[in-house]
């Protein structure tokens, strides 16, 4: 009967993949212009602006480096192969990743698991861990950084799927779950329920978890590709209420894990993601964010999952708008830490670039789901031979990557693939960066309004990087970046 009932519900992924190779696909990015659009009805979110008084979202602070540059992230997840034991590795190739270098990007969500860390209480696979240090290696290597995220789907291994260990949740919870497909309304399940509500009930499984991200964040958070940890992929409110849950429970769970992981990695970010339901359109009641914590939700729309694409730019923006209206209400950066479509639905490679755009035009960061090996009807940006599915056309882009100063706009033209920036001096110092991905840019023609003489770059071809030194007297700056 659970079973059937959870078949009624619309199908919304709750974690999902698709995006990778050549095409341009880029809009007018303007993202200190735009106007966030409000969500179609009101919640406390909303009523707590119109408390307080605003008639506009709040300014949301950019995503800054140790420079203070302004950074944007086109990046994608590793990966959905990670699940499966004994080795919890992604298993991609050299090649595989080469093609993220080809691609332009410039981040990576990792994926690593608590039952992985900890898979007996008290007892740490430091070998995995080191494991997954040698994988960051090959990844950073390559330019592109790294935000470690501690994975879990339906819990986890009790119920047959990836995230905390069996011993984490007593087994007569285990004992009468029957599993159910699509495998997200799994969550649904009055067992998974019972597990979530041990773990924010249970003072002792918290303070396992919190020690086993210690772990991690000793083993890996010094490493200089890593930029931050996703505390937990989406969870899951259990029996309690939304807004209770975020409000009352996993603010504090990011409390005490987060201050444990940067205990043993200072100066990381907090990539803090909101209760799974943010993926079913509902809007966030997480309090306001904290000096370097970083708003990290997804963004699954209904069709990603069981439909296709029939082209509607406006209402994907009008979906990401929502998602930076509620990070300006917390005062935090806005990462999409995962958005994807299946690879064979209809307008996937439009999606997923009309997606990218919207991110863009909003100046937030996103990765796509998922950089692994998968056929069609997968969110696999590769299929079994590492061959890029047609969705990875859209990845491939040119946009302003670390700018020393304020953005004003970024306007890339689709059919040339041209790339045009305008920023203004804020008193940072250091070079402004643009990836130009060698897929499409194997060289490259530029030219400025500045005064000739007043600026030089260097374009390293082969990752995809060009850096601008520019005259700092003068302002605004305006470049515009072309194939010759």
């Amino acid at each position: 009967m659970r079973r059937r009932r959870a078949k009624k519900l619309p199908a919304r992924r709750i974690v999902a993949a698709a995006i990778a190779l050549a095409t341009t696909a880029c809009n007018d990015i303007r993202p200190n212009d735009r106007d966030v659009p409000d969500a179609d009805a009101p919640d406390a979110a909303e009523a707590a602006d119109a408390e307080a008084g605003a008639d506009a979202d709040p300014p949301r602070p950019a995503l800054l480096d140790d420079a203070g540059r302004t950074v944007i992230y086109v990046g994608v997840n590793v990966g959905q192969t990670s699940k499966e034991p004994p080795d919890f590795m992604p298993g991609l190739s050299d090649a595989d990743y080469d093609l993220l270098v080809a691609w332009g990007v410039t981040i990576v969500r990792f994926l690593v698991f608590w039952e992985a860390i900890e898979p007996g209480p008290g007892t740490h696979d430091e070998a995995y861990l080191a494991a997954v240090r040698a994988e960051i290696d090959r990844i950073g290597a390559r330019g592109i950084d790294v935000a470690i995220d501690m994975h879990q789907d339906v819990f986890g291994r009790g119920f047959g799927f990836a995230g905390a260990p069996r011993w984490a949740c007593p087994e007569e919870h285990y004992a009468t779950f029957e599993r159910a497909e699509p495998w997200f309304v799994n969550y649904l399940a009055p067992e998974v329920t019972a597990c979530f509500d041990h773990l924010w009930r249970n003072s002792d499984v918290r303070e396992r978890y919190r020690d086993s991200w210690a772990r991690a964040a000793r083993a890996l958070g010094d490493h200089p590709a890593v930029v931050g940890f996703d505390l937990m992929n989406e969870p899951a409110p259990g029996s309690a209420t939304a807004a209770v849950f975020e409000r009352d429970v996993l603010s504090a769970f990011y409390d005490m894990v987060g201050s444990a992981a940067l205990a043993s990695a200072p100066g990381r970010l907090l990539l803090l993601e909101p209760s799974l339901i943010v993926n079913l359109g509902a809007r966030t009641r997480l309090p306001p964010f904290g000096p370097g914590e970083v708003y990290a939700p997804h963004y699954y729309p209904a069709f990603t999952e069981t439909g296709g694409y029939d082209g509607r730019a406006a209402a994907v923006r009008a979906g990401l708008g929502e998602l930076a209206a509620d990070a300006a209400r917390l005062g935090a950066p806005l990462v999409i830490g995962e958005f994807g479509i299946r690879n064979d639905a209809a307008g996937a490679q439009r999606y997923v670039a009309d997606a990218l755009d919207a991110a863009l035009e909003l100046g937030a960061s996103a990765l796509v789901w998922d950089m692994s090996r998968g056929g069609p009807g997968s969110f696999s940006l590769l299929d079994g031979d590492g061959r890029p599915h047609p969705t990875a056309g859209a990845l491939a882009r040119p946009y302003p990557h670390r700018i020393a100063g304020r953005l004003v706009s970024s306007i890339c033209d689709r059919p040339s693939g041209a790339l045009e920036i305008v920023w203004e001096e804020s008193g940072v110092a250091g070079p402004t960066v643009v990836v130009l991905p060698p897929a499409l840019f194997p060289s490259v023609r530029v030219t400025s309004s500045d005064p000739p003489g007043s600026w030089t770059f260097e374009h390293d071809a082969v990752r995809g990087r060009l850096a601008l030194a520019v005259d700092p007297s003068v302002t605004p700056h305006r470049f515009r970046f072309e194939r010759p």
